[in-house]
């Protein structure tokens, strides 16, 4: 899928995650191209977030959706499953040549990103919050999110790879 992960930094990942979850959760993948085999992965590891995050987020906000939201999600997880534990593995191995190369433990590591995620899903939901009818529109219609091209992630993946 994307290859040579061991020589992205810890700081430009950082840095890549809060650019990356400052855009919108449904937002399609750029026009431009990514340049590089860490923005391919910055992009397809976001992309995967983004759509577990608008999930929780829905959950918390609007219980009555999350039967019906849970089991979309879970529905378009074993569609892709392939491409999602190819990320997971990745990232996993990512974590731990970022661990030797800082010298510390891949939790450590570990905790950061994920503060740096949990901030990025608190900043989507102030912002979806902000428009309460719109977003409660949104997370109604989220199994039919997971259907479109922006969930599609063999086609994210075919975007990146051209």
């Amino acid at each position: 899928m994307i290859k040579n992960l061991k020589n992205y930094s810890f700081e430009k990942f950082k840095l890549l995650v809060v650019i990356f979850l400052s855009l919108s959760v449904s937002a399609q993948i750029s026009t431009r191209p990514p340049s590089n085999n860490e923005e391919k992965f910055m992009h397809l590891n976001g992309a995967i977030f983004g759509i577990k995050s608008l999930k929780i987020i829905c959950s918390k906000n609007f219980p009555e959706y999350i039967n019906q939201n849970e089991l979309a999600y879970n529905k378009w997880k074993i569609k892709f499953k392939e491409h999602i534990e190819e990320v997971k593995i990745q990232y996993s191995y990512w974590l731990e040549v970022q661990a030797n190369k800082e010298n510390i433990n891949v939790s450590e590591i570990k905790k950061v990103l994920d503060n740096y995620m949990q901030a990025g899903q608190n900043q989507n939901e102030i912002k979806y919050l902000k428009n309460y009818d719109n977003f409660k529109s949104t997370c109604k219609s989220y199994p039919q999110h997971l259907e479109s091209e922006t969930t599609n992630i063999q086609m994210i993946v075919e975007k990146l790879n051209k």
